[in-house]
Parts: C-alpha cells; sequence; structure tokens
C-alpha cells in the first residue's frame, strides 16, 4: 500500500531524473547553456561593480594594489587615468612606456582575475584639456582645442585630428576618451567652457558638423568617444567645485541643439556624459542632472539617445551638496545613468568608499525593484558595449 510519504518520495525521485536529463539535453543541444554557465551566472555585487568607471593613484600596479583589489573583488568595470588631478595629485602618467605598461597590467589582471574586459577612459580633448602631452613624450599632433577648431571652419581638419589623437590613445590600450564637449559658446567669460576653450562654436549646427567630424575620426580609430556635458554647459557662470552649478537663468533650449541634431543624423558617440548643473527650466524641483530622470528623460525619450549614459564624476562638491554615497549612487542609476564615474579627491578615499557604495545598492536592490531593474538594464548594457571592444 502506497503511503503518502513513499508517493512524495517517488515524485521527488522523478523530478530529479528529469532535471538530470533536461540538463544533459541542454548541454548537447546548445554548450553555453550547461549547468556550469547557470551556476556562474554574476551575483548583484558583480552587476553592481561594472557599472563603475574608478580613478587610482599610481604610476605602476601589481597584485596588492588598490585598484587591482577593487577589480578581483568588485568585478569594477573601468579606470580613468589622468597624469595631475585637479588638486594637483600626481596620478598615472608619466612617460608613453609607462603608460603602456600600466595599461597592459590592468587589462591583465581583469582578464586573469575576472575575465573581464576593462574600460580604460581618459580626457583628451584638445588645447589645454588634456593627460597625454608633448612634454612627457606623447606624440600629441597639433592638438588644437575645439574653440581654435571650430574657429578654422575646416571639418577635415577636426576629422584628422581625432583620427590622430583616436590613433595615438589606441596605441597605448585606451578605449574610452571623454571628447568631444558640446556645449555652445553662450557665455563668453564662462570660467568653465569659454575660458579653457572648449567650444566649437557660438551656434548650434556648427557645433554639430564639427562635432560630427571629430565623432568621423574617433570611429575610424576604434575609440569610444562622448558627447558632454548635457544637458549644455556653454552658458554656465560658476566654478566646478566651488559655486553651485545652477544654470536655471542663463540655459536656452538651443543648448540641446547639437545632441538632437547629431543622434538623428546618427553621427553620435556612444557614451553621453550628464553634468552635476541644476536646471529649473528642465526639472523644477532643483536636482542636479544626474539625479534627475527628467533631465535624462530628454536624452533617451525625446533625443532618442540608444547608447550609454555616464554621470560626471560622483566624488565632487556639486553633487556631494546634494547627496552622498550610496544613495547618490541609487539616486543616479535610478535617473537613468548606465556608467558611474569615482575619480576620487583623493584618490585614496575611494578604497573605502567604493565598496561602501556597491555594499548599500546591493542591500538597496533587494528592497526596490525600481534599482535592481536599473542595475540589470545598465549591466545588460555596458556587457554590449565591451563585446565591441
Amino acid at each position: 500500500m502506497l503511503t503518502l510519504k513513499s508517493i512524495y518520495d517517488r515524485f521527488l525521485l522523478l523530478a530529479k531524473w528529469l532535471l538530470k536529463v533536461t540538463l544533459i539535453i541542454i548541454t548537447v543541444i546548445c554548450p553555453s547553456y550547461s549547468f556550469a554557465a547557470i551556476k556562474s551566472s554574476p551575483s548583484i555585487e558583480d552587476k553592481i561593480g561594472q557599472l563603475f568607471i574608478v580613478g587610482f593613484d599610481g604610476l605602476e600596479v601589481d597584485k596588492d594594489s588598490a585598484i587591482i583589489k577593487l577589480i578581483e573583488r568588485f568585478n569594477i568595470s573601468g579606470v580613468y587615468l589622468v597624469d595631475i588631478d585637479g588638486e594637483g595629485y600626481a596620478r598615472n602618467i608619466s612617460s608613453p612606456e609607462q603608460l603602456k605598461q600600466l595599461i597592459s597590467s590592468l587589462k591583465n589582471y581583469a582578464k586573469t582575475k575576472r575575465n573581464q574586459k576593462l574600460f580604460v577612459a581618459i580626457e583628451q580633448e584638445g588645447g589645454a584639456m588634456n593627460s597625454l602631452h608633448k612634454s612627457l613624450g606623447f606624440n600629441v599632433g597639433k592638438n588644437l582645442s575645439q574653440q581654435r577648431l571650430g574657429f578654422k571652419e575646416e571639418p577635415l581638419l577636426i576629422y584628422k585630428q581625432a583620427l590622430h589623437q583616436g590613433k595615438m590613445l589606441s596605441h597605448y590600450g585606451i578605449n574610452i576618451n571623454f571628447a568631444p564637449v558640446l556645449a555652445l559658446s553662450v557665455n563668453r567669460n564662462s570660467p568653465v567652457i569659454a575660458r579653457y576653450e572648449r567650444s566649437y562654436n557660438f551656434y548650434a549646427k556648427l557645433v554639430a558638423e564639427d562635432a560630427a567630424a571629430a565623432v568621423r575620426g574617433y570611429q575610424d580609430a576604434e575609440i569610444n568617444c562622448t558627447f558632454k556635458y548635457f544637458p549644455g554647459l556653454g552658458s554656465a557662470e560658476y566654478t566646478p567645485g566651488v559655486n553651485i552649478p545652477d544654470i536655471s537663468r542663463t540655459w536656452s533650449d538651443k543648448e540641446l541643439t547639437p545632441y538632437k541634431l547629431l543622434i538623428n543624423s546618427g553621427q553620435f558617440c556612444p557614451l553621453v556624459m550628464v553634468s552635476h548643473v541644476i536646471n529649473r527650466k528642465l526639472d523644477a524641483t532643483g536636482v542636479p542632472a544626474t539625479l534627475s530622470k527628467k533631465v535624462i528623460n530628454i536624452l533617451r525619450d525625446e533625443l532618442q539617445f540608444r547608447g550609454t549614459i555616464i554621470s560626471d564624476d560622483m566624488t565632487r562638491r556639486d553633487i556631494l551638496l546634494y547627496a552622498k554615497g550610496g544613495e547618490a549612487a541609487a539616486r543616479a542609476l535610478i535617473a537613468g545613468n548606465n556608467l558611474l564615474l569615482y575619480v576620487g579627491h583623493p584618490p585614496k578615499q575611494l578604497l573605502t568608499l567604493i565598496p561602501e557604495v556597491i555594499y548599500y545598492l546591493a542591500a538597496e536592490a533587494k528592497k526596490n525593484p525600481v534599482l535592481l531593474s536599473a542595475i540589470n538594464a545598465s549591466y545588460l548594457r555596458i556587457q554590449r558595449m565591451k563585446e565591441a571592444l
């Protein structure tokens, strides 16, 4: 006579047998979906780590270096390299030979420790805004600022400079350049744009034409370029990191026009960087654009940008006035950022900050389905981008 327990035991045995047969069939038909592959799917912490590009201090790395430990423990997606940061800290670049060895080591550790391709980002706009300099031995070419290139009204010259710079970056293993700037030269005394000759022109159409030439150059050099700083900084009157970045009074919607023209024409970078500016014309709440779903929705829904959205440096005072640590990161992801940039001033603070932020996001994602969805969507977008590296 069959008891309830014996029926249950037979059912359990049958279920295990069916699962085993199913896994065997799946493995034979499609080896990439083997049980081992399912078992090794990334954890939520590993997914979150892929949403970070991190700055660090050091001209060389080894297995005990802080940045390598972050890559190994938290699956960090990429690094940001700079010669000397805004507060005078020596960082990552001293010579061509040193830079090539540093990047090779970083990529090797990412591959062996995490089986991941590594984003290696830099800022090489031209003119004064560079991390690679002729004085250090780099072949930067003419290296004109965007303003000087715009004044010449020669898109071919812009293309050639972007191509040359892009090939130089690729030679050293860099795969992301945070350039070009799409700002309109609205405020000729702007301490953030005009002072450093970072705008091609006052006229939106000409800015779009010049930026399109730069995009073609970077594309032909096989380097990922970045449009910045959305939704526009050309009218800014503030000094980043010093004054509150409010452009509500000076900004106008013509500052969106270069983005609109380039995205509609198909001549766009795979990345757009969102700034920490406050723009009450776009979001009446007065939160920084980085934390504003309303502002980022303009880029996604109205302008139909389908690439990757990256935040400006999340350690700057501009953003810390409104949110800090894990809370700022969560709000930025929910708003629509896919990658979070952490440069660090000083960089040593990132050794404790990054783990704290990742743990916070992992815990919060278990309670907040909106955040979890944002993390998963961003992770998939970043993996697709890395497939092309």
